[in-house]
Order: C-alpha cells, then sequence, then structure tokens
C-alpha cells in the first residue's frame, strides 16, 4: 500500500495554478508571518539553518529571526532586518505607513521606513 501512495505523491499533475506566479524566490527564513503593504511584501520568521550541535534552535527561537521586504512585481529585495527573536506566527500588521511585528519574547515591534 505505500507503494501506491508514493505514486500518487510523485505524480506530475501539471501547474496547479489559472496563471503562473509573477516570481518566486528560495529565503533563508521559514516564514511565518507575511503582509502586502503598497508595492512590498514583508515577510517575517526564524532563520531556515539546521546547526547539527543544537538542530532545533532556529524553530525554538534561539537563531533570532529576519523580517524582509520584496517588490510585490519582480520579487527584488529591497531591504532585510535582523531581530533579536522570532516572530509569532502570523504576527505582522501594517497600518498608516508603519509595521507591527510580534515576537516570541512577548514583544510588540513597531516599525517604520524612511520617508521617500
Amino acid at each position: 500500500q505505500t507503494g501506491e501512495l508514493m505514486k500518487c505523491w510523485n505524480l506530475d499533475v501539471g501547474f496547479a495554478r489559472g496563471e503562473p506566479a509573477l516570481w518566486v524566490a528560495n529565503l533563508p527564513v521559514r516564514i511565518r508571518a507575511m503582509v502586502r503593504t503598497g508595492n512590498a511584501l514583508f515577510v517575517a520568521g526564524p532563520p531556515d539553518v539546521c546547526d547539527p550541535s543544537d538542530p532545533t534552535a532556529a524553530l525554538e527561537g534561539r537563531k533570532g529571526g529576519w523580517l524582509l521586504a520584496f517588490s510585490v512585481s519582480d520579487g527584488k529585495e529591497l531591504t532585510r532586518c535582523q531581530l533579536d527573536s522570532a516572530p509569532v506566527f502570523d504576527g505582522l500588521a501594517a497600518a498608516h505607513g508603519r509595521l507591527y511585528l510580534a515576537t516570541t519574547d512577548g514583544k510588540v515591534l513597531c516599525l517604520a521606513g524612511e520617508k521617500r
């Protein structure tokens, strides 16, 4: 029965979207939170690393976190910011030109960019 399951799992079902994605990016972050503001997509999460001496450290928040911003139109990385603590799941919101990020150490960060 496992063999039949593997045949189905490995079956090429083709492209599953109506239209191709605008862009795709492989990130060094395990995304836990995401928000779009105007022309930027912000993502946040712990680093996607595995330290052999402590393999669960990143997943448990002991490796901090990252906040990254990308252009919505082409996926170009706009900026990145290292965080002392990883974000909580779905802990990113945007309002009135600011980002609000809840972290696993119990803080809520309020971030604002430079006016252009």
